[in-house]
């Protein structure tokens, strides 16, 4: 029997009227399009209701009442051993204001920023996190595995390139992350953030990923993605003219940045002293029906705060 991901899948939505007696009818069909279907045993237990939570705005500023916070105690306490080009001129609330944007650092090889909470955040460039296969004792004949392309200079693009995949049907990530740049007893997720060629249809199938880092023991624990976000859940019952003001957050599924890119979450992990000065993450992603991932562009991979952490 083929291995199959396991959990709940969203596959409807409703909203409910002041009535409570009305009731609500509607069928459910599952249909695949992956190969060798005919493998795969499909176990349902049942259908569960739960109220919608929807996207929020992490890096929405409340400008309201700040000039009698303390900004000082808002910074990372050592923020200047971190972000090391800021203009002594500058304030701390300034400061503060920047480092919600994003700065450079370690020779503009990194992106460093913080949340509302001051948690730090960090994103790594995809020359740092992907490398050239170099298995097998003919690798120097081996077909390239990333085409790397130069980006133009925009408010876009973090980072001046980006990589894309070749044909290949398995990505490998692998990075060494200095332990200060990121806030410690803090619950982190990593995103891959990428963008897909303008006939996606080939990546609509299932992913799979597994994370770890250097502190774990054992092999990295699967887990099922896309790459492509499946239809959006119809709504039963919709007032006429009425729309989703806000992005439904389904966990795992990706999600259109603000910058244009897309993300998914890869990996949480909690931050704790037993990090040391650093540590390594290994992982990869797969097709699970052996897809290639061709022309695929990955840009980085992103470090931020769990939802609770924010």
């Amino acid at each position: 029997m083929t291995n199959a991901p396991v959990g709940p899948i969203h596959v409807t939505r409703y909203k409910k009227k002041n009535c409570t007696k009305k009731k609500h009818n509607f069928d459910i069909y599952f249909l695949s399009e992956m190969k060798g279907w005919k493998g795969v045993h499909l176990f349902i237990e049942g259908v569960e209701f739960r109220p919608v939570d929807f996207e929020q705005d992490e890096n929405k500023v409340d400008v309201q009442h700040t000039d009698n916070l303390d900004w000082e105690e808002k910074l990372p306490d050592d923020y200047t051993k971190i972000v090391k080009n800021i203009d002594e001129s500058m304030t701390q609330k300034e400061i503060y204001f920047l480092l919600r944007k994003g700065v450079y650092i370690n020779n503009s090889q990194q992106w460093f920023s913080i949340s509302k909470k001051s948690k730090q955040r960090l994103m790594l460039p995809a020359r740092t996190i992907l490398t050239e296969e170099k298995s097998g004792c003919y690798f120097l004949s081996r077909p390239k595995s990333w085409l790397w392309k130069a980006l133009p200079r925009s408010r876009l693009y973090i980072f001046n390139e980006a990589a894309e995949a070749c044909a290949k049907n398995h990505i490998v990530i692998r990075a060494q992350i200095e332990s200060q740049l990121l806030s410690h007893d803090t619950m982190y997720a990593c995103y891959l953030v990428f963008k897909l060629p303008e006939n996606a249809s080939v990546f609509e199938g299932i992913v799979i990923t597994g994370f770890k880092g250097h502190l774990s023991s054992g092999e990295a624990t699967k887990h099922y993605t896309y790459l492509v976000a499946p239809p959006h859940t119809p709504i039963i019952e919709l007032s006429p003219g009425e729309g989703a003001a806000r992005t439904r957050k389904i966990k795992g599924h990706p999600k259109l940045r603000k910058d244009g890119w897309m993300e998914i979450p890869v990996w949480e992990f909690q931050l704790d002293s037993n990090f040391g000065y650093s540590f390594c993450i290994d992982g990869y992603f797969k097709s699970f029906d052996k897809w290639n991932f061709t022309g695929l562009l990955i840009q980085g991979i992103e470090f931020r705060p769990a939802k609770a952490f924010i």
